[in-house]
């Protein structure tokens, strides 16, 4: 329709690549600075992209962003709530936080029920 109405669709693609592809760079060279770098950087939060789209489904943007609302609210509360220190015959042992097998139980529990996502759209038949 665009190409119709006589508008370069391929010039406004590379136009469109060339400006999130600079946004991208220019986002990565400020946050280098305060997150630093180390060569596991990416493989931290890759687990935690791949959690949030599995929860949410890949059907639409509004089911991974409500997914990664529902599994950081739940990250949290299991780190505040779960990690305490226990004494045992005067030895203090520190139970670790639950935070991430919380949001590891969430995932597996809506791969059972929902394996298309909490979210997904419906499919036709």
């Amino acid at each position: 329709m665009a190409r119709g109405l006589g508008i370069n669709v391929g010039a406004v693609f590379a136009i469109t690549f060339a400006v999130g592809s600079g946004l991208a760079g220019l986002g990565g060279a400020l946050g280098a600075e305060i997150l630093g770098l180390d060569p596991i950087f990416p493989l931290k939060y890759m687990i935690y992209f791949l959690i949030v789209v599995t929860v949410g489904g890949t059907s639409s943007i509004t089911g991974p962003f409500l997914a990664s609302i529902l599994l950081g609210i739940a990250d949290v509360m299991g780190k505040y709530y779960g990690g305490h220190d226990t004494k045992i015959g005067g030895i203090v042992i520190h139970i670790p936080d639950i935070g991430a097998f919380v949001i590891y139980t969430i995932m597996i529990v809506v791969l059972i029920l929902r394996p298309q996502g909490l979210f997904a759209r419906g499919t036709a038949r």
